[in-house]
């Protein structure tokens, strides 16, 4: 004769197993968001590096960057410009940032002023954006903690 469990055991172990599993499939979830910004956000510093190393654009600054960016929407990855279009964006050195946005920098090495920059010359553009809003657990969970912001570098050498 088969025993079966009764009165409601195999649902008390059901939910005992759940809550852990539903724990964990949340983490991952924002884990994986938190990626998929990280991965937008290099692919973003590196258009606008190899836009500003462009021989035309040759005596750009951040400024001029920024003003391309808010022109050309269509460079920035879905979850830049989801937070772009939330929060604003900004450069470095702006009398008024944008601390909730997308702050852009733009940094010539050797150089005092990327206006003045030659051929060969390096172009380094820094991309920071807060993604405090993608966090739907918070920025710590559990004793798990989730940046508040990201931020990412990409270089090129300016054309002649």
């Amino acid at each position: 004769m088969i025993k079966t469990a009764g009165n409601g055991q195999a649902m008390a172990e059901f939910m005992i197993a759940m809550i852990p599993a539903v724990i964990i499939l949340f983490v991952a979830i924002q884990f994986a968001v938190v990626a998929r910004d990280g991965t937008a956000l290099g692919q973003f510093a590196s258009q606008m590096a190899r836009w500003a190393a462009a021989p035309s654009n040759s005596g750009a600054d951040a400024q001029a960057l920024v003003s391309y960016v808010q022109s050309n929407t269509k460079v920035m990855p879905l979850p830049v410009a989801m937070i772009v279009n939330a929060n604003g964006i900004s450069y470095s050195g702006s009398a008024s940032p944008t601390p909730n946005g997308v702050t852009i920098a733009m940094n010539c090495p050797g150089v005092t002023d990327c206006t003045k920059r030659v051929q060969g010359s390096q172009v380094q553009v820094v991309v920071t954006m807060s993604i405090t809003k993608d966090l739907f657990l918070g920025q710590t969970f559990l004793g798990i903690g989730f940046p508040s912001s990201l931020s990412n570098q990409s270089s090129a050498f300016t054309q002649g």
